[in-house]
């Protein structure tokens, strides 16, 4: 067997703790060393996995590491990300990944020049179900796709932080575009709208986060999206799904947490998940990086810039009452 792997973690909140988990159940890899701005955040995570803690960036690149695993909030990802792949390291970086257009594209630039592995958590994308659809799509063509995701929202300390994050569209909703996009291709224009009912009970006029959002988007290829989203309160009865009808099928897929796939002409009626999503990235990302092979990746840096484009003109067109904007393509 190869010998492992030496990750590096950068950022040690709840999305990295989970990372961390796949990675050794996986095996093959091990976190040798963690750096996170907040020192006491990172020592106990590192103790956690008797790992080292790095006192800076500087520090983590340049320890005997293969690969990174990035966590931290979306607006403060391009220097990891870019220092990391110019280094010859690869990178799986947490969605969305980024919080602007610049930002987005220069990782995309660094990415595909330098030819190192980068993978964006963007996880429905690695959902092995989804086969079934592709299977269909050859023959076929989507017509609408209709997403809902209701449920509480784990909201960190820096989530309302417009700088850091962009708020619900990019960190929950861009789920939803990513896994529309997957599917059905690149979005031409997208509108949205927000409700003014807090569906969340929150009272904190501090928040500023929106609590149901509502978007419709129109495919190059003809077909409509549609995405619905709210942030609820907790032990409200949770809803993530994505129902999608093509010219010859029509689709049923529940998300997390039970990841089935019914046809709803009855061929195959409620086909299971095989292994979860979040832990086949992962599987993914780490085989990319011991054979140095790109094409392993479930979402490459240049699919998640185009679902931070349509992110961008989702918020954009909230600030319009709802007008349609067009989507930027690459630069």
């Amino acid at each position: 067997m190869d010998s492992d792997l030496n990750i590096g973690l950068i950022g040690a909140g709840w999305a990295a703790g989970q990372h961390s988990a796949s990675i050794s159940a996986i095996g093959g890899a091990r976190v040798s060393a963690v750096f996170d701005s907040d020192a006491k955040v990172g020592t106990a995570l590192a103790d956690t996995l008797g790992a080292t803690t790095a006192e800076s960036l500087d520090d983590l690149l340049s320890e005997d590491i293969d690969a990174v695993v990035i966590s931290t909030p979306s607006g403060v990802h391009r220097e990891a990300v870019v220092r990391a792949l110019e280094l010859g390291k690869a990178v799986f970086v947490e969605k969305p990944l980024s919080r602007s257009s610049d930002d987005a594209w220069a990782i995309v630039e660094v990415a595909e020049r330098t030819g190192a592995v980068c993978a964006v958590g963007y996880q429905w994308r690695a959902i092995d179900n989804l086969s079934l659809v592709e299977h269909d799509l050859q023959t076929s063509r989507p017509a609408l796709l209709v997403s809902q995701g209701v449920g509480i929202t784990q909201a960190r300390p820096w989530f309302t932080d417009d700088r850091l994050s962009g708020g619900l569209i990019f960190e929950r909703v861009s789920h939803h575009i990513d896994l529309q996009r997957k599917i059905a291709g690149e979005v031409g224009s997208v509108s949205a709208v927000r409700g003014a009912v807090a569906l969340s009970g929150r009272t904190n006029s501090a928040e500023t986060a929106d609590d149901v959002l509502s978007l419709t988007m129109q495919f190059a290829n003809g077909a409509v999206g549609v995405i619905v989203v709210g942030w609820a309160r907790e032990g409200y009865p949770p809803t993530q799904s994505l129902t999608l009808y093509t010219t010859g099928a029509s689709f049923d897929i529940a998300l997390d947490p039970d990841f089935t796939l019914t046809d709803r002409f009855g061929i195959n009626v409620g086909q299971p998940l095989g292994e979860h999503p979040f832990l086949r990235q992962m599987r993914c990302f780490l085989d990319a990086a011991r054979r140095q092979n790109q094409s392993l990746v479930q979402c490459l840096a240049r699919d998640a810039a185009g679902t931070v484009e349509v992110a961008l003109a989702a918020a954009a067109s909230l600030g319009t009452n709802g007008a349609p904007q067009d989507v930027r393509t690459a630069p």
